[in-house]
Order: structure tokens, then C-alpha cells, then sequence
């Protein structure tokens, strides 16, 4: 084979490589479309935490985890007493809703076939990355954002989907951007670093503490 013939078929080789295109239209799941020869990728939206909250709120397995949840720490004796006597407020009557809310959350376990639960970690990922692609569902990349395993739903245990909740909250939320970059830019330094996700979720952890112990501010 000449020369000229090794430079064609090089040529015919390459032409045959489909070309990837990034789009930036937003749609509910990360698709891949072939047009021809052409590959656009196209992300998923991003997912703010009210609309992920609502999600929860409608979903029909959130009777089943407020039947399990234990409101509060039950204290006996003398400790009981003291409590009563001297202990901190009660929660306002109207609130007991959200509680139980935050409380079931915390027992609500990941769950892959759920589209939500993954855009809500996608959505976490690319927030803080600035990545423009969906990250693959499992993988070494989660240890970027302080996870510890290459599955990140591993990680909520002590605290659910409430964890997440909290992860989706700071990270995706105009007013906070710049604080969350600034603790994710923190959690980088080389004598300063800890892992991101985390300590957000052992913050959750000791928040759902708080609210099972009553311990909180007299204005709730």
C-alpha cells in the first residue's frame, strides 16, 4: 500500500467517527440522539429542591414512612421531670407537619428506579463542578464532591433523603452559590480539605438530633 493509499484510508477511517455535539436545551433525563453520523448529548435539567420537596410530599410511600418515624426522644423519670419543668419549649403545633416531613425523609432510603433521586445528585455533581454533562451513576468522580465510595447513595444512611435535601438546597440555590463554592473551594485546600458531601450530611445528622431532642430556638 502506497503512501497515498495509507492517507485515504486514514481519511475514510476518520469520516466514519461519529461526531459528539454538546446541547445545552435541558430536558427530565441525560438522552443521547444519533442524526445521522451525528451525536448530540443532551443533559438533564437541573433540579431545584423545592420542586425535589414537592416531589416527596406527593409521593404515595410517604404515609408508610411517617408511621415509622419517632418524633421525638421519650425521656422516663426524673429526667422527664426536669424536662417538663425546665427543659426547652414545644414545637408549634403548626409545624408538626414539616417535622414529620423532615423526619420521614431521613428514613427514606435512595432508590435507583426513582428518576428524582438521581437528578438529584446529578444535579449536586454538575452544581459544584460546573460540569456540563450528567456524571455516570456510579463511579470514582463522586469522590471529587466528598463522597467516599464510587455510590454515593452508600453515604446517606444516617440521614436519607433528607441528606440530600440539604445537599440540594445549598448547592442549587441562587442566594447560596457563592457560599457553597467557597466551602467546596475550602474542602479542596491542601491542609484544610474534608470531604464536601460528607460533612453536609453529618450537619443533617446532628440537625435531625436537634429535632427528635426538641432542641431548638423558642420561635419555632
Amino acid at each position: 500500500m502506497t503512501n497515498d493509499d495509507e492517507l485515504l484510508a486514514a481519511q475514510q477511517e476518520w469520516d466514519a467517527v461519529a461526531s459528539v455535539t454538546m446541547a445545552t436545551k435541558d430536558v427530565c433525563q441525560s438522552t443521547s440522539t444519533n442524526q445521522g453520523d451525528h451525536l448530540m448529548v443532551v443533559p438533564s435539567s437541573l433540579l431545584s429542591s423545592s420542586v425535589a420537596l414537592q416531589h416527596f410530599r406527593d409521593h404515595r410511600s410517604l404515609s408508610f414512612y411517617k408511621h415509622n418515624i419517632k418524633p421525638a426522644v421519650q425521656y422516663t423519670g426524673l429526667q422527664s421531670c426536669i424536662r417538663k419543668l425546665f427543659g426547652p419549649p414545644q414545637l408549634l403545633t403548626e409545624l408538626e407537619v414539616d417535622r414529620d416531613l423532615i423526619l420521614s425523609l431521613a428514613l427514606w432510603q435512595f432508590d435507583n428506579d426513582d428518576s428524582v433521586h438521581t437528578q438529584m445528585i446529578r444535579t449536586i455533581y454538575r452544581q459544584l463542578t460546573s460540569s456540563a454533562v450528567d456524571p455516570p451513576r456510579f463511579g470514582n468522580h463522586w469522590d471529587d464532591i466528598g463522597f467516599q465510595g464510587t455510590d454515593p447513595a452508600t453515604d446517606l444512611r444516617g440521614g436519607g433523603c433528607a441528606s440530600l435535601i440539604n445537599l440540594l438546597y445549598l448547592t442549587n440555590t441562587p442566594r447560596l452559590k457563592n457560599l457553597s463554592q467557597s466551602i467546596y473551594t475550602l474542602s479542596k485546600h491542601p491542609t484544610q480539605n474534608f470531604p464536601f458531601s460528607i460533612m453536609s450530611i453529618n450537619i443533617t445528622r446532628i440537625a435531625l438530633h436537634a429535632l427528635r431532642d426538641i432542641i431548638f430556638f423558642p420561635a419555632c
